[in-house]
């Protein structure tokens, strides 16, 4: 594998690979992946199987002609590859009937062989070729924080210089979910995480959630936990360019640390090579690497009576153009594009890091980790501090008269005193973290996240994307208890009369029930009848006064035939 340097300062020189060495390293990188794919195709469970022959193909397509354009490849060194895709073309031609979509590979396959057998260009390389192997100055470009940082390694080391290995230590450490996550339809973006705790604790939790597809840890080892095809639950309510539900679109990467501290040198060197190997993989360019902070919505709540950005600051550091240099990343969005289209409300200090200048976001984060930024007053509300977080177990409130609560106990987010202490990430008991289960994301409970329906889904409480789960069974929409159909005014259902503890979702769609001969939970739901955040309810039995059971998407896996007759699916707009 090939190495990597990151220089500290200018004496004594450390001698970095040439171009050609740098092209040469990403080239042996592209033939493994072009092996890989050419061997996965020619198994004889997908031979027929268009949408992944393309995609290994197209992939295959993709990495030549980035290497050709680099210059790097010649009639020798690709003869092996050639061969294989005269090989796969052979295979198509043998498929019958033949279909259109064999010949539009079969194309495209031959002009890439006419392509490369007409001769190489004198372009010039382009940068992302070399950026595998280049080295990075620690310049102005770094915060002062990872300036020092590097300092105090590099005095520990004895020496002015610190090498960052070029060598990605991957290990598979796979979600018990993985099996049964499906394939994205597409891969559009890749979202940087940041745990905001430990990294032990960390990979157990996105481990039993499936809530990644890798983690970075500060030792620079990384972590496979959901395979980089499939979909992971890492980016919850989210939105870009009006496309939601991001995890259906996107690799989510979490490196172990904190929103507004710097990560060390050996996660930097690991996930630059990781986003290089990704990004080749994917056809995914610089701008749309994005951050958890940029993408993350939330839905109405009681500070806000509209969708609204500001619910996570995961992530942010990854905004800075500064860090961004070092991960070899050139380019980054300058807006939110959904704000103008009044998709989302806007959050002018969020906004600030992410899009501003490097003293933007400095003084963003400066706003959030500023002395007294952790006390309530009133111009800084729960929401304010603890974001969607506010009301999780893990989110301590010690009130001045040294009282204290858990964020899922708070049920009067109005009169919370002046001068309460709020702690995020606070370790958490077994009955507080099955609490937590059910917070943000999925449900919502009366009489905890909130004294009333508003209060929990501001303007969306009585529309027909929030569901309740009533305490007689009976399964309604917000609008069906608006409109006070006959059944809900005989039972003398309404808003103001929902019992604590009645059950919420909001931002989902009431798909209806899965009967035999109807449609299937696929025909309902499309893509996301097995997503994780999708839910599956079997109401009530009155008859055998069974309780009502609830599945996830995870919980029912690939396996649509072992839905049960009769169940209700639910699921995120």
């Amino acid at each position: 594998m090939h190495k990597q340097i990151l220089m500290v300062s200018k004496n004594p020189p450390v001698p970095q690979p040439s171009a050609q060495e740098s092209l040469q390293a990403a080239w042996d990188d592209a033939k493994e992946w072009i092996n890989r794919d050419l061997a996965y195709v020619w198994k004889d469970e997908v031979k027929q199987d268009y949408k992944k022959i393309e995609s290994a193909t197209s992939r295959i397509a993709f990495i030549f002609r980035r290497l050709k354009a680099h210059h790097l490849v010649n009639r020798q060194e690709y003869t092996k590859e050639l061969h294989d895709l005269k090989k796969l073309l052979s295979e198509l031609n043998n498929i019958e009937p033949k279909q259109k979509w064999v010949d539009k590979i079969d194309a495209d396959i031959m002009q890439i062989i006419d392509d490369l057998e007409l001769g190489l260009s004198r372009r010039k390389f382009l940068r992302t070729a070399g950026r595998a192997a280049a080295g990075f100055a620690l310049s102005s470009l770094i915060p002062n924080s990872l300036k020092a940082f590097a300092k105090k390694a590099a005095a520990k080391t004895g020496s002015t210089s610190m090498k960052a290995s070029g060598e990605l230590s991957v290990v598979d450490s796979y979600s018990r979910w993985n099996n049964k996550r499906p394939y994205r339809p597409d891969t559009k973006y890749i979202i940087l995480h940041t745990t905001e705790g430990g990294g032990r604790g960390s990979l157990e939790s996105l481990k039993k959630h499936g809530a990644a597809n890798y983690m970075v840890d500060t030792d620079g080892k990384v972590c496979r936990i959901i395979h980089s095809g499939k979909v992971s639950n890492h980016a919850g309510r989210s939105m870009w360019g009006g496309l939601t539900n991001l995890n259906y679109h996107s690799i989510g990467i979490e490196v172990v640390g904190y929103y507004d501290r710097p990560i060390n040198l050996q996660q930097i060197n690991s996930l630059r090579l990781l986003l290089y190997q990704l990004q080749i993989r994917y056809k995914i360019n610089d701008y749309n690497v994005l951050t958890h902070s940029m993408v993350a919505y939330g839905s109405p709540n009681r500070w806000h009576p509209k969708p609204h950005r500001g619910r996570k600051k995961c992530g942010l550091l990854f905004a800075d153009h500064r860090l961004r240099k070092l991960l070899g990343l050139d380019d980054r969005p300058k807006k939110d594009p959904d704000v103008p289209n009044r998709l989302v409300i806007g959050d002018p200090v969020l906004a600030q890091a992410l899009y501003g200048t490097g003293q933007d976001f400095d003084r963003a984060v400066g706003v959030y980790t500023a002395p007294g930024s952790n006390i309530i007053s009133s111009s800084n509300k729960a929401w304010d501090i603890a974001r969607a977080m506010f009301d999780d177990p893990s989110t301590l409130y010690i009130f001045s008269d040294g009282r204290q609560a858990r964020g899922h106990e708070i049920a009067d987010w109005s009169n919370i005193p002046s001068g309460t202490m709020v702690k995020l990430n606070q370790p958490i008991s077994g009955e507080e973290i099955a609490a937590s289960e059910e917070s943000f994301e999925g449900f919502k409970v009366l009489g905890v996240h909130g004294k009333t329906p508003f209060e929990i889904a501001g303007s969306l409480a009585e529309t027909d994307r929030t569901i309740y789960l009533l305490e007689n069974g009976w399964i309604r929409t917000g609008l069906d208890i608006k409109k006070q159909g006959r059944d809900l005014r005989d039972a003398k259902i309404n808003f103001s009369t929902l019992a604590a503890g009645t059950r919420m979702l909001v931002g989902y769609i009431y798909g209806g029930r899965i009967l035999s001969g109807g449609k299937s939970a696929g025909g309902i739901a499309g893509s996301k009848w097995n997503d994780p955040s999708t839910y599956y309810i079997l109401p009530y039995d009155w008859k055998k006064k069974a309780p009502a059971k609830i599945f996830t998407g995870d919980d029912i896996g690939n396996r649509e035939s072992s839905i049960p007759n009769g169940i209700i699916v639910v699921f995120k707009e």
